[in-house]
């Protein structure tokens, strides 16, 4: 999930606030997220699914089941 999270806001040009501020959450609280200190919401992830045009599951999924 956390290298998905930050290719997919890098790869769209997003900077981690504008990211946080979709989510309505801090910037602090996103990085946490993107960096495995914190657990991404069910609710986020479908916001982030919808903004990237992908499945809000696939946030969920470990390195071995990709």
């Amino acid at each position: 999930m956390l290298s998905l999270l930050r290719d997919l806001r890098i790869k769209n040009k997003y900077q981690q606030k504008y990211i946080a501020e979709l989510l309505h959450i801090n910037q602090s609280a996103y990085s946490m997220i993107e960096n495995g200190q914190r657990g991404l919401s069910v609710d986020n992830a479908k916001t982030l699914g919808r903004l990237y045009g992908v499945n809000w599951w696939q946030f969920f999924e470990t390195e071995q089941d990709s």
